[in-house]
């Protein structure tokens, strides 16, 4: 067993009486944190190799997560009691934000996190080891404190998946387990807000707050106008990225500025569902029955039910994940498989890339080859994206959760894009059609 460092042998968390109860002080974590300010102090980073410094942000990662599981759940408390309202604040959100130099809205949010924590003390064991990040620890307490029995999977989830990931998985978790979403959605939308600030150097920000699926129907408009703004720039050869169009978009749709020209009807102007056909027709999910927007998570089936006749919405109707059984036999995607693919990967689906505009519908398989587009063999990857692959990048199989990870070509002389292709005679396109005719009989043999 490795010896205690001497300088900690005295930070024990000293017992006291009150009245009955025998509870500690913290005087052991205000000496460590003592302790550890001297140590940042005397620390000069100017004679630190660069892989200390590396290890140094792995140390403070793991001292901000423990350290505000800690703030969390200790706030908490200070809210279940009257203790708060000794210096004149409204509210515990208000004496928090004020203790802590936060805002309100950062504040009610710690707050709920602490009473999550203490509701699950899986999750909170494993939040104050630093083994959650800030985030992690948010959308797990939430999630577990909706459904206990899901706090092992979670944790599990945790160690494998990327943050969007667990996320969603948190989302659906919370969902299953809310045994009345319209309430849900009526209480969120009675919360809405539309707030304004400004950072110190001048940037502006505007948050709108409500239900997911209104704010799904804004950023269809936002992600439409911004698709329209990207393909006029691209034509005058002008680069921007992606959230900067997205920026445009808004300021013209909320002025009335610009193209003023209204959202278009088509295959790609819609908003994507997915709902269990079951659900769809009882009104309401039940155990894992899936109803959700692409890209932002669930929303009560009688949202969707009331949206049925606009022209806004695609609705993937599904018995489990059936929509991968979409196949054709030409080499452009249907509508219904575009539909398919749009709800699958709303963001670029290369591992890392959070990219939602100009996605390309891409196939993986050599469509000369099998002569049949199916949605499983399919992603959508962004314009820069796309172009690694066309240079030679290598793309993965995708993984469970449907991400390609991109592998660099070898070392060597750099890709060149691929050659043009040679000309063609009257007796090559006879023969190309032929062999589709073949591949087309033999396909549909198999059917």
């Amino acid at each position: 067993m490795p010896m205690q460092d001497s300088r900690f042998e005295s930070l024990s968390h000293p017992l006291r009486r009150v009245g009955v109860m025998e509870v500690q002080d913290a005087r052991r974590v205000s000496e460590a944190a003592d302790l550890l300010a001297a140590a940042v102090a005397e620390l000069d980073l100017g004679s630190v190799l660069p892989a200390t410094c590396r290890e140094l942000v792995a140390l403070g990662e793991r001292i901000e997560r423990t350290g505000r599981a800690l703030k969390a759940m200790a706030a908490a408390k200070v809210a279940d009691t009257a203790l708060w309202q000794g210096e004149g604040d409204r509210s515990p959100e208000d004496w928090l934000a004020r203790t802590t130099g936060t805002t309100r809205a950062e504040a009610a949010r710690e707050l709920q996190c602490g009473r999550d924590l203490h509701a699950v003390p899986e999750v909170a064991q494993a939040a104050t080891a630093g083994a959650l990040s800030v985030k992690q620890t948010e959308a797990i307490a939430g999630a577990a404190a909706a459904d206990p029995s899901a706090a092992g999977r979670l944790l599990h989830s945790a160690q494998s998946q990327g943050l969007r990931e667990l996320q969603d998985e948190c989302r659906a978790t919370r969902t299953n387990a809310d045994p009345n979403p319209d309430a849900t959605r009526a209480r969120i939308h009675a919360q809405r807000s539309y707030r304004t600030w400004t950072d110190p150097d001048g940037r502006g920000h505007l948050h709108l707050t409500g239900p997911s699926d209104v704010i799904a129907r804004l950023d269809n408009a936002v992600r439409h106008r911004a698709d329209r703004i990207f393909q006029a720039a691209r034509r005058t050869g002008r680069r921007h990225p992606a959230d900067a169009y997205a920026f445009d978009a808004a300021t013209e749709l909320l002025t009335g500025s610009g193209d003023t020209t209204p959202v278009p009807a088509g295959a790609d102007a819609k908003i994507i569902v997915r709902v269990d056909l079951p659900a769809l027709l009882r009104g309401r999910t039940v155990d894992s029955e899936t109803c959700e927007i692409a890209g932002l998570g669930p929303i009560p089936v009688t949202v969707v039910q009331e949206w049925m006749h606009n022209a806004f919405l695609a609705a993937v109707v599904t018995r489990g994940t059936e929509i991968t059984k979409v196949v054709h036999l030409g080499r452009r995607f249907t509508s219904e498989q575009r539909t398919a693919l749009q709800w699958r990967d709303p963001v670029c689906a290369r591992n890392g890339c959070a990219n939602r505009l100009n996605l390309h519908y891409d196939h993986f398989e050599d469509w000369a080859h099998t002569h049949t587009t199916r949605v499983d063999a399919a992603r959508r990857f962004c314009t820069p994206c796309h172009q690694l692959k066309t240079l030679g990048w290598h793309i993965s199989d995708p993984d469970p959760h449907g991400q390609c990870t991109f592998t660099p070509p070898p070392s060597g002389d750099p890709p060149t894009p691929p050659p043009p292709p040679p000309a063609t005679t009257r007796h090559d396109i006879a023969d190309a059609a032929q062999a589709a005719l073949q591949a087309r009989r033999q396909a549909l043999a198999r059917t």
